[in-house]
């Protein structure tokens, strides 16, 4: 019977999350220094800028994060 492996969850995908959540707190904090925005378009700028800043800033920590080593696996082939 093949040994279990524990799941690895790689660098990448630990650097995107936590960036993510980061974003998320940060644009939080600055709508609320900013203060009032005008009703008509405090729902299209919160949509554009939380999805764009997020997004890249996710982006860029996978991009910046290396890649989890793993371990080279022997695969027995019938022949």
């Amino acid at each position: 019977m093949p040994e279990k492996r524990e799941p690895i969850v790689e660098a990448k995908v630990k650097v995107s999350a936590l960036a993510a959540t980061a974003a998320g707190l940060v644009l939080s904090l600055v709508s609320h220094v900013v203060g009032e925005v005008p009703d008509v378009l405090a729902g299209t700028i919160e949509t554009a800028v939380t999805g764009l800043v997020t997004g890249g800033v996710t982006f860029a920590g996978g991009w910046l994060a290396r890649h989890t080593p793993r371990e080279l696996l022997e695969v027995e082939v019938d022949s």
